[in-house]
């Protein structure tokens, strides 16, 4: 994933996620991990849902980590429009992700 030319980008997780569903468990799981990190909260918010979705538990430290991120993610356009916005914060999705992972898990914000 290095050597492509998406930094900063959404498509991170489009395509970290591909790599786990493919059958690159470790690469894509690792990735869409650390994209729990980057600094676009619009980045953070994706990878958070795309964990929920693969299930894995081994995400659920990382998805813990954001439960306190308050970002509300938005998306501007090249012109500077804004493109899209979320309905919930970056750590509210985590606490749905973990949820779905763990689905008896108690919600302790």
């Amino acid at each position: 994933l290095a050597h492509l030319d998406l930094a900063g980008s959404a498509k991170q997780v489009t395509l970290s996620k591909a790599l786990y569903e493919l059958g690159e468990k470790e690469q894509g799981l690792s990735h869409l991990i650390s994209l729990t990190r980057d600094p676009e909260a619009f980045v953070r918010y994706e990878a958070a849902f795309s964990l929920g979705e693969l299930g894995d538990r081994k995400a659920i430290p990382a998805l813990k980590a954001l439960r306190k991120d308050k970002a509300m993610p938005q998306q501007y356009d090249e012109e500077g429009f804004l493109r899209t916005t979320t309905a919930w914060s970056v750590g509210e999705q985590a606490r749905k992700s973990i949820k779905k992972i763990k689905p008896g898990w108690r919600i302790r914000k």
